[in-house]
């Protein structure tokens, strides 16, 4: 009797400490989902692994870790006789971004594409500041580069350069991570990052924004036609014709704001000390000269120079034109226009 006592004492325990057993896993089980998707979805808290092809663009940051502390960063910049050279296009919407990045790119190596990442309006851009880690904090900027240019890497195997788009909207310039950003890329060496900053005709920006007005995301008129698509050319015609424009103070007004933000943004990469260069759509793009490219190609050190022609370049060109050079015909009331820019310095911008 006394030995089954004890044999039965013995198997309670068993029995106990599995059950115990059990729980324990169940309970670390628990943990381990949690921390996964904690892992997954914080901003900025996930693994350089899920910054894939098809996430590239939403694709959040690493935390980053400051040096001084003993610790290393995330991802690290590769020099550039090993990798794509690390760029930045600011350019606001309108402007021929997608079009410059995409000849660039071609020209450097195999074409690849830089996304908004800091947002493509004024709200997307406010919400991308304000979303930052302060734990990654100026940081940002090297560190979507960084992660860019192992992206390129993987996808062509001729690279030139590697970089994503950033908005120059007024607060995306004023925000303490948009200044600690540029002082950050200012200071980095081997590879040097470099700004390029677009911009255009601010009457053609205007113009192409009325085009689309109500019609963002819309098959009915959209953002680019690629080279051939003569439907989608015609489709932006209809649209280009019997657009009107505010006269009198209200553009003059319009007119002068981007002109001071354009100045500011010079202005802010110069006193960070940033690699930077400032160059014309309409050089780019309605010249017949490769003046403009050939600034580009000198500043990036990459590139073709000697002997570029203009057949050459527009022969990369994977988008086309789809506005009328002429602003008589698409401006309704062009004449109203002309008399408010009379006199000032802005007459120049109607073509």
């Amino acid at each position: 009797m006394e030995h089954k006592n004890v044999a039965s004492n013995k198997m309670n325990i068993l029995i106990s400490a599995l059950r115990l057993m059990t729980h324990k896993i169940r309970l670390l089980y628990a943990i381990t989902i949690a921390f996964c998707i904690l892992f997954l979805f914080v901003p900025f808290s996930i693994a350089p692994s899920l910054c894939s092809k098809k996430n590239a663009k939403a694709c959040p940051l690493m935390w980053y870790a400051d040096k001084r502390n003993g610790k290393k960063k995330i991802c690290e910049l590769l020099p550039s006789h090993e990798g794509p050279l690390p760029v930045i296009l600011m350019a606001l919407g309108r402007s021929g971004s997608s079009i410059t990045w995409d000849t660039i790119s071609r020209l450097t190596g195999d074409a690849n594409v830089a996304y908004e990442v800091t947002g493509g309006n004024h709200n997307k851009s406010q919400q991308f500041f304000d979303s930052i880690n302060p734990n990654v904090g100026p940081y940002w900027a090297s560190e979507r580069l960084c992660f860019i240019q192992k992206r390129v890497i993987e996808q062509t195997s001729h690279w030139g350069i590697a970089g994503f788009q950033w908005k120059p909207y007024q607060y995306a310039m004023d925000h303490q991570y948009a200044l600690g950003a540029l002082e950050v890329i200012s200071k980095h060496r081997d590879p040097s990052i470099r700004v390029i900053h677009l911009t255009r005709n601010e009457i053609d920006r205007m113009l192409s924004n009325q085009r689309h007005k109500g019609h963002i995301h819309s098959k009915e008129v959209p953002h680019h036609c690629k080279a051939g698509d003569d439907e989608c050319v015609q489709k932006h015609k209809n649209r280009s014709n019997n657009i009107i424009l505010h006269t009198g103070q209200k553009l003059i007004n319009h007119l002068d704001n981007a002109f001071a933000r354009e100045e500011d943004v010079n202005l802010k990469l110069a006193r960070a000390g940033v690699k930077y260069l400032h160059v014309s759509y309409d050089e780019l793009f309605n010249s017949n000269t490769t003046a403009e490219w050939i600034k580009i190609f000198q500043f990036l050190k990459r590139g073709p120079v000697a002997n570029l022609t203009i057949d050459m370049i527009r022969k990369t060109f994977s988008m086309v034109s789809t506005s009328s050079r002429k602003h008589r015909e698409m401006i309704t009331n062009y004449n109203e226009v002309k008399e408010t820019l009379n006199g000032t310095r802005y007459l120049h911008l109607l073509h």
